[in-house]
């Protein structure tokens, strides 16, 4: 993903953190890297908590890839150094086998600034505390994923048919509707696969990048993973029932491996409103993984219950995790006659949280996030077209993991602006008397900004992020190609970051869906 300037020395820094961890960072100096790449109407209420298309607008121009942090990660973390998104991994279960495909339970954690109260199909508010099996986390199954408008969907032929959504009819007061663009509610379909990455799809369009025969993978992804379609007859890759109506996807990996999505859950997700009395309701279509295989014949199923929670995880060597589930959420995980415990919390605002997980062995892994977690990032006319207003949202969050030996992390994160350049002037159009553009040239991100890793018997490390760059420019009138981070190493070492920040970027010889 980066290509490197310079060279690096042969000196390494390491930093022990207690029991937990002993981790590397990079080497003395200064280091560069650039990063190429390229209808029912709901009642008002259902709106009462809502976010504009503008408070989206980082999403649109995130890459949802990561790179590796720069320095330990002794809770899992990464960070995508371009926005500052901060995610975390962590796996409580793996199970060594015959094979390399994994036998894991995972959690993920990604603090965007996009905290919801959101709607479901029966126009039901929901928050975190009704849905997810884990509440602010995430278990880490293979996934392809899209936000769609809810009275649209994601249609049967989703993989033979793929594309764009078409422009959605948002409800607006008296009875009206609001045709909502594909770009202002939409940011694309991914894939994603634990310990692989998260890659966007694309339309392979005879791409280079396609293995065959554009009709045989009509998907693919810049990484060169390729997608084939398949109906799913009510029976998933596995033999067993399903209600999934429609296709299903096959996407295969350059090492060997298949992986079979066909079983479609839906998440709430927060509505839209353009302006008051205006909105449109939004759902987290997810196709899930039953079944991978390998190039030498073996596979791990993926079992779900109704709700589309994880219940097995099940290899052909005989490897398995069982999940347990009370009153919706994790309970606990089974493997090898070893118990791992799930308990939850209620923070100040009222919403549930994953508190601690108990190992087998009595240590515990121990969570506040709920600052994170709760975060709503809000701009001041963030679609300006002279660039965003001010944060209106709190100017800072943080929160702690501690690890099973007692090593503690804090995460700091904050608004952070990022430009962008070439991108259409035409586009910005007088709404009363402003002039506004769905195609910014500055957005906000919620950005990791300071980590700190400390605990028994240890001397504080701090890394601090700073994301310096230029203004944001129109194709009318040129400015600097490029953005940068730097990160500040715990000793005052400095390694900067230079991300290529034309609009055009991403593009490559295969092309995402147009809008």
């Amino acid at each position: 993903m980066a290509g490197q300037f310079g060279s690096r020395s042969n000196t390494e820094k390491r930093y022990r953190l207690g029991e937990d961890a002993l981790g590397l960072v990079t080497s003395k100096g200064v280091l560069l890297f650039l990063l190429l790449a390229a209808c029912a109407c709901p009642s008002p209420s259902a709106f009462a908590d809502t976010i504009t298309p503008g408070d989206e607008i980082d999403k649109l121009y995130t890459v949802k890839e990561t790179l590796d942090p720069l320095g330990a990660n002794p809770v899992g973390e990464q960070v995508d150094l371009e926005s500052g998104q901060l995610s975390i991994r962590q796996v409580d279960v793996a199970i060594p086998g015959n094979s390399d495909l994994p036998v894991e339970f995972a959690r993920t954690f990604t603090p965007d600034g996009h905290y919801f109260i959101g709607v479901d199909e029966a126009d039901a508010r929901k928050d975190r505390n009704q849905v997810g099996e884990l509440h602010d986390w995430r278990i880490d199954v293979p996934k392809i994923y899209a936000v769609l408008a809810r009275d649209v969907g994601w249609p049967d032929n989703r993989c033979t048919g793929f594309g764009p959504p078409p422009s959605a009819d948002g409800w607006k007061s008296g009875a009206d509707y609001w045709a909502y663009e594909p770009s202002s509610y939409w940011h694309g379909y991914y894939a994603h696969i634990p310990g692989k990455g998260t890659h966007q799809l694309l339309d392979s369009d005879n791409s280079t990048l396609t293995p065959g025969d554009s009709n045989q993978f009509p998907i693919v992804t810049n990484n060169y993973w390729a997608v084939e379609c398949w109906t799913i007859g009510g029976v998933d890759a596995n033999g067993e029932a399903v209600d999934t109506p429609g296709e299903g996807f096959t996407l295969h990996t350059p090492d060997g491996r298949t992986y079979y999505f066909d079983h479609l859950t839906k998440e709430a997700q927060p509505g839209l409103m353009k302006d008051p009395g205006n909105g449109l309701l939004r759902l987290r279509y997810v196709m899930l993984a039953s079944r991978v295989e390998d190039a030498f014949g073996n596979w791990v199923e993926y079992h779900y219950n109704s709700s589309g929670g994880l219940t097995s995880v099940q290899a052909s060597d005989g490897r398995i995790i069982r999940v347990s589930y009370s009153g919706g959420k994790v309970a606990s995980v089974t493997a090898n006659s070893q118990t791992w415990t799930y308990s939850y919390a209620v923070d100040s605002n009222g919403h549930l949280h994953l508190d601690k997980v108990l190992l087998p062995d009595g240590r515990s892994w121990n969570f506040d996030v709920a600052g994170l977690a709760d975060y709503q990032l809000s701009i001041r006319d963030p679609m300006l077209c002279d660039g965003p207003g001010s944060p209106l949202s709190p100017l800072k969050a943080s929160g702690t993991i501690t690890g099973p030996f007692g090593t503690t992390v804090e995460f700091v994160l904050e608004p952070t602006k990022r430009p962008r350049g070439g991108v259409s002037h035409s586009n910005c159009k007088p709404v009363g008397d402003k002039s506004i553009t769905t195609t910014p040239k500055e957005y906000y991100t919620f950005a990791l900004a300071k980590k700190t890793i400390g605990g028994p018997n240890m001397e504080s490390l701090i890394w601090r992020y700073d994301y310096t760059s230029p203004r944001g420019w129109y194709s009318d009138a040129p400015g600097s190609s490029y953005k940068s981070t730097e990160v500040i190493e715990p000793d005052g070492d400095r390694a900067v970051y230079l991300f290529d920040m034309r609009a055009d970027w991403r593009r490559s010889a295969a092309r995402r869906p147009a809008s």
